[in-house]
């Protein structure tokens, strides 16, 4: 596939900066590594779609950020949690019947 383009000074400067900083000398080496960046982090959300209303996401960011934890992290930390106290519960109750 052949791609033309042109990018506007400032995402030409962000080019210059991301090239530099990849350790990748080509052109299209860099184009090649953003897209496959891109899309294995489409595919990671493919995989992790937590749909919360706005307010909860963004005090959901704040804890993960307090505890130096992505926000995948934290989710993954509490949601464990609570399957284990909810089979530690209903081990309770069988045990109690």
């Amino acid at each position: 596939m052949e791609l033309k383009t042109t990018l506007n000074e400032k995402v030409t400067e962000q080019f210059k900066v991301v090239k530099e900083n990849s350790g990748v000398n080509d052109d299209k080496s860099v184009i090649a590594l953003l897209i496959s960046k891109e899309y294995d982090r489409i595919q990671r959300s493919k995989l992790h779609k937590v749909f919360l209303p706005k307010e909860t996401y963004e005090m959901a960011e704040k804890a993960a950020k307090s505890r130096n934890q992505t926000l995948y992290e934290y989710i993954e930390e509490l949601s464990l949690n609570m399957i284990k106290k909810e089979k530690a519960e209903e081990g309770v109750q069988h045990a109690e019947n």
